[in-house]
C-alpha cells in the first residue's frame, strides 16, 4: 500500500509525496523535509506543522499521528547571510541580508548601507576582499562574497589644495635637469 501526503505551502501550492506503507512506518520528518527539497527545489530553511504543531527532525511521522491523506503545512524561513567588515580600528561589523537581498545587493547599497550604519560617507569608503578593491557597483555575490566572508574598510584619504594647471608644480624635471638641483646652486 501507498502512503499518501499533501504538503502545502504558503502559497496554497500543494506537493505530494508518496511512501510506502513499510518505509513511512519508520520515516522521520528529516527524511521527509529532504524529500521535499528534493521535489520542490525550495530554498530556505523548512519548517513543518502538523495539527498546529511544529515537528521535530528526529521525530517519526507516525509520532504525531500522521497518516495516509494527512495535509502537512510547510513554512520556510530564509537563508540569513551573514558578513563582516572589519574597520581600520579592527573592529569587526557584523551585516545580515536574507538570501534574495544579499544576491540583488550591489556595491552601492552595501556602501550606503555602511554609511547609515558606521557614518563613513560613501566617497570616502575603500572595500577590499581577497586583497582585491571592490570597484565595479556589481553584486556582492559576483565578488565572491558569501556568508561569513570579511570585508576590509579603508578610507579615501583627503587631499588638500589644488592640482596646478601648467608646469611640472616644481616636482618633476625641467628642461632636463632635476628642480631641486637647482635650488642647491643657492647654498
Amino acid at each position: 500500500m501507498v502512503v499518501k501526503l499533501f504538503i502545502k505551502d504558503m502559497c496554497g501550492r500543494i506537493t505530494e509525496i508518496d511512501l510506502s506503507d513499510s518505509e513511512f512506518k519508520s520515516f522521520t520528518v528529516l527524511q521527509l523535509k529532504t524529500k521535499i527539497q528534493e521535489k520542490t527545489t525550495r530554498d530556505g530553511s523548512q519548517e513543518l506543522i502538523f495539527k498546529w504543531l511544529v515537528l521535530k527532525d528526529a521525530a517519526k511521522l507516525s509520532d504525531y499521528g500522521i497518516q495516509h491523506k494527512s495535509t502537512i503545512h510547510l513554512g520556510t524561513q530564509p537563508v540569513t547571510i551573514h558578513f563582516f567588515i572589519k574597520g581600520l580600528d579592527g573592529r569587526l561589523h557584523t551585516f545580515r541580508l536574507d538570501e534574495d537581498e544579499f544576491k540583488s545587493c550591489l556595491l552601492e547599497h552595501l556602501k550606503r548601507r555602511i554609511q547609515d550604519t558606521l557614518g563613513i560617507p560613501e566617497s570616502q569608503q575603500i572595500l577590499i576582499f581577497q586583497g582585491r578593491e571592490l570597484t565595479e557597483n556589481r553584486f556582492l555575490p559576483d565578488y565572491g562574497i558569501q556568508n561569513d566572508s570579511t570585508i576590509y574598510l579603508n578610507l579615501m584619504l583627503r587631499g588638500g589644495g589644488h592640482c596646478p594647471e601648467t608646469g611640472d608644480g616644481g616636482m618633476g624635471d625641467k628642461g632636463g635637469k632635476n628642480r631641486s638641483m637647482e635650488h642647491l646652486y643657492y647654498f
